[in-house]
């Protein structure tokens, strides 16, 4: 049988006309609000858990076709977001942004990863690098440079940080101050991690990630090229 929780049934509860959708995200909250984006830069809100849908006005904040989604924190008016790419917050509750990116030379990312336990700490990536900000967004820090850096997913516990990518799982004991692959094995040679994802419960912390095919996996990565897909995994770390 099903397991508690589990969904045995889905309904549509989206927008269509056209575009795909990407980077749902439940307010934590206010639990029925929802936004989720489209590649055809429409960011669309709902109040009633998906029963009717808004476009949130464009001048204020875009959609596209990252991943991550909007970032909710521990103050229901701080949220984080990418704005067409642009890493970008809001000190409202969505209703304006601010552009919060590395330098105006270079402001596009390919992810953005808030820490929902507090307001101020959060991780983006370019094609390459890894950045941490400590402070909203104001300045950064590089952390890990690889090739096709594609950062799958963040789990933010006090002082460590622990993020799955495309070079392997990285592991941040001291708040974010250094980050380092980690040696624990077991995912097949020839896949790299695509998706990433944790929680803790009663002292315990759980991963799973999705892995595709190494060569595959990269930034900008759309869920259309399932060829890549090729596990799931799990550890209780």
């Amino acid at each position: 049988g099903a397991r508690a929780g589990v969904p045995e049934l889905w309904w549509a509860r989206g927008r269509g006309g056209g575009g795909a959708f990407f980077g749902p995200s439940i307010n934590p909250h206010i639990v029925n609000e929802v936004y989720v984006a489209s590649d055809m830069s429409d960011l669309f809100r709902s109040t009633d858990s998906g029963a009717t849908w808004e476009t949130v006005d464009f001048r204020t904040m875009a959609g596209g076709n990252q991943p991550t989604g909007l970032q909710f924190t521990s103050d229901p008016k701080v949220l984080y977001g990418l704005n067409s790419g642009v890493p970008s917050r809001s000190p409202d509750g969505g209703r304006t942004w601010v552009a919060i990116p590395r330098d105006i030379w270079s402001q596009d990312s390919y992810v953005l990863f808030a820490d929902p336990t507090g307001t101020n700490r959060l991780l983006i990536s370019d094609y390459t690098t890894l950045y941490l900000s400590t402070n909203s967004g104001a300045s950064y820090a590089a952390k890990y440079t690889a090739s096709d850096l594609l950062i799958g997913g963040v789990f933010f516990d006090g002082n460590t940080i622990l993020a799955g990518t495309r070079a392997g799982f990285l592991v941040s004991g001291n708040g974010g101050a250094s980050f380092a692959l980690s040696g624990i094995g077991g995912i097949a040679a020839g896949q790299e991690i695509l998706s990433f994802a944790g929680g803790k419960s009663n002292g315990v912390t759980r991963l799973i990630c999705i892995t595709g095919g190494a060569g595959g996996v990269y930034p900008g990565i759309q869920g259309s090229e399932h060829w890549s897909y090729r596990s799931v995994y799990r550890l209780r770390y």
